[in-house]
């Protein structure tokens, strides 16, 4: 009999049956980072359906449990391969009707039941072009959990270190839930954190309009101050518990998601972390800045959920 899984580990989300494994191992060469020292555990877990299989769920459940072992094999030999500590036997759980939600709804309800911490997954893009394909299972993943997730897509290189990270922020109350949450894995890595924002509302479309008018520059100017003084006092948290963070105030006009982006290759960073709402109001909504970052982003992105009903 496996032992129990262990509260508070990581649940690396394989897909055992990729055109190409590459994406999916340099997935776990990124957990591995992201956990660095610290005795956290890595489950791999994969889920075995008729939608991942292109099975009709008719005829699924006895290939499907020929399935079940060959999956759990081809994951063992990654990990012995990767030589990545402290990875436990993978678990594989059968789905067997012909559902994306319903594939991700398994997974989740085994990461909530057996108490994970964080799940890692992979977008499953085929091209670089393709890079976050509308429906998969990552995109489903994104708008439905209500644990952590650390995403990587083709476009993320290996994970060396994560001695730097980017922040985006808005100052809200649940940013400022997801920032206290980073902190004792920025402790524990000693990373540099900056903490980013965007004057949203300076597009191309208005940055001349907001330059020319006097009342709309005083507005601009007061505003950075604003945030730059909410930045610094988030800081000197950061500070207190000993991570050293820094600000950045975007005054460039630009879409979000894009400034973001920017920051991110101006800072050199090798994570983003930020807040995603999640539940029955903000799962509408989740899309722009969260969706467009974790599509395009050079580095893996921690997504840490706050709840809004």
């Amino acid at each position: 009999m496996s032992a129990r899984p262990r509260p508070g580990r990581i649940v690396w989300a394989v897909d055992p049956f990729p055109e190409d494994r590459t994406l999916q191992l340099r997935t776990l060469k990124a957990v591995g980072v992201f956990r660095g020292r610290s005795d956290i555990s890595i489950e791999p877990v994969a889920v075995v359906s008729p939608d991942g299989l292109r099975i009709a769920p008719g005829v699924f459940l006895a290939p499907g449990m020929r399935y079940q072992q060959q999956a759990r094999d081809t994951v063992s030999k990654w990990v012995a391969a990767s030589r990545i500590a402290n990875v436990s036997a993978p678990t594989v759980l059968v789905q067997d009707t012909r559902s994306l939600r319903q594939t991700v709804g398994t997974l989740l309800r085994y990461a909530r039941k057996t108490r994970a911490a964080l799940v890692a997954v992979s977008t499953h893009a085929r091209t670089r072009l393709d890079r976050f394909v509308m429906g998969s299972f990552a995109e489903t993943l994104l708008l439905h959990a209500d644990i952590p997730l650390l995403i990587v897509n083709p476009s993320v290189g290996d994970l060396r270190d994560v001695r730097r990270l980017l922040f985006p922020t808005d100052f809200s109350a649940g940013s400022r839930s997801a920032f206290q949450a980073i902190l004792p894995v920025a402790k524990r890595h000693r990373t540099t954190v900056t903490l980013f924002s965007q004057c949203e509302y300076l597009v191309p479309e208005t940055a001349a309009q907001v330059r020319s008018v006097p009342a709309y520059q005083q507005f601009f100017e007061r505003d950075v101050a604003a945030k730059r003084a909410k930045g610094r006092a988030w800081a000197a948290v950061a500070g207190k518990r000993g991570v050293t963070a820094k600000v950045a105030i975007g005054q460039h006009p630009g879409f979000v998601p894009e400034s973001i982006l920017a920051a991110a290759k101006a800072s050199k960073a090798s994570l983003i972390a930020m807040a995603s709402q999640s539940g029955t109001v903000a799962a509408t909504v989740l899309g722009s800045v969260t969706r467009q970052v974790v599509r395009q982003a050079r580095c893996p992105v921690w997504v840490i959920h706050t709840w809004q009903h």
